[in-house]
């Protein structure tokens, strides 16, 4: 009876010390789901994964989300069979560009949450200009009004949706919106019914697109979305 409590004991140190040997360190590590965010970078945000089994996956989760604003989830998962680690990101979308000074345009989610800042853009998201803050902080939302994000987040939803490129957005005045698409002025009045109004200058971009170089002043209807376009003369 000694003997076999013995050989299980003995069983089970050998078990536990090739468990937490160097053996069973962290072969690969693999990361999906990042679009802006490069590997390396991730890599560099968590705890060095050594240890597969002690490896804090918890810690190393709360590090991504802490310091990196462009994401929004991650999760990592572990197979002790390979020794991998796999780190799945979910990363928030930049939805506009938010003009704050001649130089510096702001990253910002569909939350109003700053993700980045650059003196550049890309063409394929809109730049937002009109909105009145004074300071900002990096992964922190603007201090706008609900009214203003939910013009904006509107406003790139649908432009985005429809691939409608090289818009700017003027929403210093919610009751009086403008867009500007090259040199035509789209009014669009008010925000109500503002996906209407929206559809109404996706419908008449086939024939305005012509004069995007000449200018002109696209008018759409308060009440019933329809449209009409004005040749700068």
């Amino acid at each position: 009876m000694m003997r076999k409590i013995l050989i299980l004991l003995l069983t089970v140190l050998g078990v536990i010390g090739f468990l937490a040997s160097p053996i069973m360190n962290v072969r690969y590590v693999n990361v999906y789901g990042n679009d802006v965010l490069s590997t390396s970078t991730i890599l560099n945000t968590i705890p060095e994964p050594n240890h597969i089994i002690s490896y804090s996956s918890r810690r190393a989760e709360e590090s991504l989300i802490n310091s990196l604003p462009h994401v929004y989830r991650a999760r990592i998962s572990r197979n002790l069979f390979s020794r991998e680690l796999t780190i799945e990101i979910v990363e928030r979308k930049v939805i506009a560009y938010v003009l704050f000074s001649e130089e510096q345009y702001l990253h910002i989610d569909i939350e109003g949450r700053v993700l980045a800042t650059s003196t550049y853009t890309s063409p394929n998201l809109p730049i937002v200009s009109g909105l009145y803050f004074t300071s900002f902080g990096l992964d922190e939302h603007l201090e706008i009004c609900d009214e203003s994000l939910y013009v904006l987040a509107k406003f790139a939803t649908y432009l985005t949706a429809y691939n409608v490129t090289g818009v700017r957005v003027d929403a210093e005045d919610i009751n009086n919106l403008r867009l500007y698409y090259g040199n035509i002025v789209v009014n669009l009045g008010n925000q109500t019914d503002l996906d209407t109004k929206i559809r109404a200058f996706i419908a008449a971009l086939p024939y305005v697109s012509q004069f995007r170089n000449i200018g002109g002043t696209l008018h759409i209807d308060d009440i019933n979305g329809q449209w009409r376009f004005e040749l700068l003369s």
